[in-house]
């Protein structure tokens, strides 16, 4: 009898979309310290949705494209970009509280915003920290602004770990 049920693992990395869980499959990232740690409970980001309502953790294992990414919590967003992923957004990344992005061993995940020929057209930064504070601890950061490639109303830029690009005629604007 087919039941349409694939001979692969239902949980392997490849299934997981916009679902939130806790997964037999840990995702390893590197922390502040530089030590390896690992995160069971969080969000794939997927190809499609633009708007997330919860604070905690979410990663990017695949390569995906979206013209925006907003977090509408005012708690913490963690960010883990998985080795040989690539989250690209034309416009801007918005969390809303703060925003720590992570890598993995080998640091080649990567979040970019806009680009040099185009770069993000959002008056107020390609990342825009209105209320909270940014942490790179690893990953690959590339930031393109029209004005602004990331703009902290309130809130400061820490980056204990990875690469960041920041190219615009303001590269971080901190008003706080």
């Amino acid at each position: 009898i087919g039941l349409g049920i694939p001979a692969e693992p239902l949980f392997r990395s490849s299934y997981l979309s916009t679902t939130v869980g806790t997964w037999a499959q840990s995702v390893s990232y590197i922390d502040a310290d530089g030590q390896s740690q690992s995160c069971t409970s969080y969000t794939v980001i997927s190809g499609s949705q633009t708007s997330y309502s919860a604070e905690g953790w979410y990663v990017e294992q695949g390569n995906v494209s979206l013209s925006q990414l907003e977090f509408t919590s005012s708690d913490a967003v963690h960010l883990i970009l998985c080795d040989g992923a690539s989250l690209t957004l034309s416009n801007y990344i918005d969390p809303n509280g703060s925003l720590i992005i992570y890598g993995q061993s080998g640091g080649t995940g990567t979040l970019r915003i806009g680009t040099e020929a185009s770069p993000s057209t959002y008056t107020y930064g390609a990342i825009y920290m209105y209320e909270g504070n940014l942490t790179i601890n690893g990953g690959t950061i590339y930031a393109y602004g029209n004005n602004y490639a990331i703009h902290c109303y309130s809130g400061s830029v820490t980056i204990n770990g990875g690469t960041l690009t920041a190219n615009g005629p303001d590269a971080i604007q901190i008003d706080s």
